[in-house]
């Protein structure tokens, strides 16, 4: 209680609280302060401590008590301030710092979309980099969603995000489905040059070796594995079903042509008998 009661006792602690003070002052980062606010919350501790041993003495001189009493609150008072004060600084530093790291991460995540937008140039990629976008904005949201100002800002950029990989899927679908109907229009056209060739055929080999390594039987085929690299099974099915049959129609019709005609096209045989086959077009005539 003698010590306590001379000037010089709680010295130290107005320095330290003096100290404090001016330490936050200084501070232009929120680490910078970590140290602060643990000597805030340590001084505040050991003056707690220092009341009630003080306070549950059970001898002594009242005054002498209520006076050291009064010192401690007035360190105390100070100790509240400064812990104000540090609270006040650290939420101001850490305003800043986030709103900066916002919107570092914000134009980093708008260059992520331009980058994504020009990679993805097929439906699928799209709907992969629409995947990978969500995910990072996903995160932004969980770290800034608390910030009102920022909340309003990710909403906008999630409809932006959509809208926008919307139209690329849309503008990627309709150029897919172009390059389709354009490959099923040369296909028909190659797959029609194909029967009219198939049908001058005499014999079943030339009729396979045409089938097999000639450059317009090879050229339908490339048409059918793109149309399968467009994601349109139907045309290729189709196509590849057209050209089977072609070949089938024709082996067949090289069959009924050897039953039925000899010496080529030009007469028909049934059993003993032949007849010439005419192949002049028909004019009617008035007697």
């Amino acid at each position: 209680v003698e010590f306590l009661l001379t000037p010089a006792a709680f010295q130290p602690l107005h320095e330290s609280v003096a100290k404090l003070d001016a330490e936050i002052a200084k501070a232009t980062k929120t680490p910078e302060l970590k140290g602060q606010v643990e000597e805030v919350e340590r001084l505040g501790t050991g003056l707690t401590v220092l009341g009630e041993v003080v306070g549950g003495l059970s001898s002594g001189d009242a005054t002498q008590k209520a006076k050291i009493l009064e010192d401690i609150s007035e360190v105390f008072s100070k100790l509240n301030r400064v812990r104000a004060t540090v609270q006040g600084r650290r939420k101001e530093l850490l305003g800043h710092e986030t709103r900066a790291e916002f919107t570092s991460q914000f134009k980093l995540f708008a260059q992520s979309i331009d980058s994504a937008l020009a990679l993805a140039d097929s439906p699928e990629k799209v709907d992969e980099q629409l995947g990978k976008l969500s995910v990072q904005l996903e995160e932004l949201e969980s770290r800034f969603s608390d910030v009102d100002e920022f909340a309003g800002e990710l909403a906008q950029r999630r409809e932006e995000l959509f809208d926008a990989f919307a139209r690329r899927r849309q503008v990627l679908v309709d150029e897919r489905q172009r390059k389709a109907a354009n490959l099923f229009g040369a296909a028909e056209r190659v797959l029609q040059g194909i029967a009219r060739r198939a049908a001058s055929f005499t014999t079943d080999d030339e009729l396979n070796a045409y089938f097999a390594s000639d450059p317009t039987a090879q050229k339908l085929k490339q048409f059918i594995a793109q149309l399968i690299e467009l994601k349109d099974p139907v045309k290729s099915d189709e196509l590849d079903s057209r050209l089977k049959t072609a070949k089938q129609e024709a082996l067949r019709s090289l069959r009924d042509k050897k039953d039925l005609f000899e010496g080529g096209t030009a007469v028909v045989r049934f059993g003993p008998h032949r007849f010439n086959v005419n192949t002049q077009p028909l004019e009617a005539t008035v007697l």
